[in-house]
């Protein structure tokens, strides 16, 4: 392939052509006359091109291509306000498609853009304003799901440095250089911890959708380029727009890989190597599951939160594991609803991955499935063959990879399976140690372990329900990394929302090694540290080196733009007059001015917090106390409840709770 697509500059998105091999519209791309499929086949090449290189030229390209259009919205339809996503911004599982698992798929292409904020000190209110308006904008032009768009924007210890005052506990992402340090000190294995960069830009932008011309049509918009999207403000002057690589990053996923499949083959595997067909992700296999994704519960920042679980005896929590932090209360304090979020990068070397030789048998040959039978065990574990899953893994009822009451007796691995019962995730997993000595029934004669079975070790009971889960939600594409002079890498984007810091550090670290132990002390593995089986059966951890890092907290909805790290705390008192709650707000800060009736909501805390309760009919201000006046009905609530009041600053913006009981 000619060239580097991987530059935003105008002029050079304007090559796009050139890139994709040819102008679409020159063999009738555009308007279908000339040869269909070649024609087809120009249009998917001048897309993939388009979405890397960016900028308006690559967008006005796109634009002319046959299929391929804007899912703009006329931009008066009514957007999918913070209530009904329970004031989160993660909140994509009810907008996707579903599997019989109960997973969802992500939209199939990404956009991540890190972010600079331009000014100096604290955000203004002017672009803590420009901010929510232009967010607010791109809800109201796109329908919220895959087909228009989904996204999130967070920010990282960085940006918060710019303030006297850390976010609570319960909220703050660790700084990125910190989170380099302590996951290289999670292990030996040597792939995993050179030249890995700490992302410390102030926000991300992540903007996922099936329509790739939206995710271009956006990035200009935001930046008051192109003529597609109109937005009522843009990050122009907030927000230093992205130029390449490694600010801006391009994912792709399922269909979208599938694109991309034969340049993959073209550009990191030998010859004589292949991806398989209808391949979801560039190893091959579907990476999310049955039992391996949580729901968006288990990650969402939660008032009264408790690390690590409300019902983990604090006492049973290891004591050796140096990442763990205080044990105990963290509340989020005003980011409830929200969630923090580990982004990292990783190359993959797939020339060596699908270059492994396959299993022999008893005579020395190999197994009819070969290598892809060993890759499979590799990225679940020895007891998983193809006839216990579906073709490339993932949701086969009986597969042990997902829960189903109907399971096949036998189970995972059939009659490889050393259990006649057929282990559940979770029991293969505490049998790793044997697995990889080579004591326990394996369906290869090269004991591994595998990555599912590894990393379902990092369960714990999240929700205080008695049952372990996994307490991160993987939303992962495959990337393209870009290197010296024209080298491209193939990359993978590891974008993973969770409840604490320590939920990807425990989740590393039972990838990485097989010496393991689990945040509750259900799993202790710790013995189980032989160096060469840590680096000779390892799951999929070889193949993987990360190049990026970084925490970030995803405030709510309601909080998104340019956030404080503290809220201001008023004073209040509730009691009830006829048919209303009359709420007495006292101690808000005058640097913030009076708060905006608007912003304004109160009730049950789980309610406010979800950006739900009732909005004031009446306000009144007697000097520095301001008198809301709320219907009782919407409520709910009767007296002797805790209720809680939200608002922001007129004039700043600025978050003000208040929590008391009603009289």
């Amino acid at each position: 392939m000619g060239g580097c697509p991987f530059h935003s500059e105008d002029d050079e998105a304007a090559s796009a052509v050139d890139e994709a091999g040819h102008d679409p519209a020159a063999h009738g791309a555009a308007d279908g006359r000339g040869d269909p499929e070649r024609a087809t086949l120009e249009r998917r090449a001048f897309v993939k091109s388009a979405l890397l290189i960016g900028g308006t030229s690559a967008l006005g390209g796109l634009a002319s291509v046959a299929d391929v259009t804007a899912n703009v919205r006329a931009g008066t339809t009514a957007r999918v306000d913070a209530a009904a996503r329970l004031n989160r911004q993660h909140a994509w599982d009810g907008y996707e498609p579903r599997a019989g698992s109960g997973n969802t798929a992500q939209p199939p292409h990404s956009l991540v853009l890190l972010l600079d904020y331009e000014g100096s000190g604290e955000p203004s209110p002017g672009h803590r304003r420009q901010v929510e308006t232009a967010l607010r904008s791109v809800e109201r032009q796109f329908d919220w799901g895959p087909s228009g768009l989904l996204f999130t924007i967070g920010y990282s210890a960085t940006y918060f440095d710019r303030y006297e005052e850390d976010p609570p506990p319960g909220a703050a992402p660790d700084a990125p250089r910190e989170v380099v340090r302590t996951v290289e000190g999670l292990t030996d294995l040597a792939a995993t911890n050179d030249d890995v960069t700490a992302d410390d830009y102030d926000a991300v932008l992540l903007v996922a959708s099936a329509n790739p011309a939206n995710l271009l049509a956006v990035e200009s918009a935001l930046w008051g380029e192109g003529e597609e999207v109109s937005l009522d403000a843009t990050f122009e002057g907030v927000f230093a727009k992205p130029d390449g690589w490694p600010a801006r990053r391009v994912g792709f996923a399922g269909e979208a890989f599938q694109a991309r499949e034969d340049e993959y083959e073209e550009e990191f595997l030998a010859e004589d190597q292949e991806v398989p067909d209808e391949a979801p992700l560039s190893m091959g296999f579907i990476a999310g599951f049955g039992e391996s994704i949580p729901a968006e519960d288990a990650v969402t920042l939660r008032r009264n939160q408790r690390f690590p679980g409300p019902d983990v005896d604090a006492d049973a929590v290891p004591t050796h594991l140096d990442y763990v932090g205080e044990v105990g209360e963290r509340d989020p304090g005003v980011f409830a609803q929200g969630t923090l979020k580990h982004l990292s990068h990783l190359e993959i070397d797939l020339e060596t991955w699908y270059g492994e030789e396959g299993a022999a048998d008893e005579t020395g040959s190999e197994t009819e499935s070969g290598g892809d039978e060993q890759r499979r065990h590799q990225m679940y574990s020895p007891y998983h063959t193809e006839s216990a899953t579906n073709e490339r893994g993932g949701d086969k009822p009986g597969s042990g990879l997902t829960a189903d009451d109907d399971s096949p007796a036998d189970g995972p691995g059939l009659e490889e399976s050393p259990d006649s019962d057929g282990p559940s995730v979770l029991e293969y997993a505490d049998r790793t140690p044997e697995t990889v000595a080579g004591d326990d029934t394996a369906a290869t004669s090269e004991p591994t372990t595998g990555h599912s079975q590894k990393t379902a070790r990092a369960r714990y009971d999240v929700n205080g329900d008695g049952e372990p889960e996994q307490p991160v939600l993987r939303r992962d594409w495959d990337a393209i990394t870009p290197q010296t002079g024209e080298d491209r890498a193939a990359g993978y984007i590891f974008n993973v929302p969770m409840r604490f810091d320590e939920s990807i550090y425990s989740l590393l670290d039972a990838t990485y090694n097989v010496g393991f132990t689990s945040l509750d002390g259900r799993v202790d593995h710790a013995a189980a540290s032989d160096p060469e089986a840590v680096r000779e059966r390892n799951g999929i951890a070889p193949y993987m080196t990360a190049t990026r890092r970084g925490n970030w907290l995803i405030p709510p909805i309601t909080l998104r733009a340019l956030p404080s790290p503290r809220a201001a705390r008023a004073d209040l008192s509730a009691s009830r007059v006829d048919d209303s709650y009359v709420v007495e707000v006292t101690g808000v800060p005058r640097s913030g001015g009076p708060l905006d009736p608007e912003t304004v909501r109160f009730g049950a805390p789980e309610t406010v917090n979800q950006a739900g309760g009732a909005t004031p009919t009446a306000v009144t201000r007697r000097g520095r106390t301001t008198v809301f006046e709320f219907p009782a009905a919407e409520t709910g609530l009767e007296s002797g409840a805790t209720v809680r009041l939200f608002g922001k600053t007129r004039g700043t913006l600025e978050p003000v709770v208040g929590t008391t009981t009603l009289e």
